[in-house]
């Protein structure tokens, strides 16, 4: 006996409105893990914020620190830090 495998292309047919009312008339929409989920982005955004002002404080001291006793060195690295911290802060856009 020989079975033959065949792709079949499935084709969800959305009520009138089209996708877009779907997802607004979902029954599913408003389940606890939907819920779960939006809480997670918003702590993950919460979080990338502290960093982001962490870093701006650091970025802020480090500009304003005196260097007239910093070693060739220290000079190099405090430059490539504070490029970094700018690029990441401030991103060109």
């Amino acid at each position: 006996m020989k079975i033959i495998f065949q792709k079949f292309v499935v084709c969800r047919l959305y009520p009138p409105g089209g996708f877009t009312n779907y997802l607004h008339s979902n029954p599913f929409a408003n389940h606890p893990f939907d819920k779960k989920i939006e809480a997670a982005k918003l702590s993950h955004e919460a979080a990338h914020e502290q960093t982001k002002c962490k870093m701006l404080e650091t970025y802020t001291q480090l500009l304003l620190a005196p260097t007239d006793q910093l070693s060739a060195d220290a000079l190099a690295e405090r430059k490539l830090a504070l490029e970094s911290m700018r690029l990441a802060l401030f991103p060109k856009v």
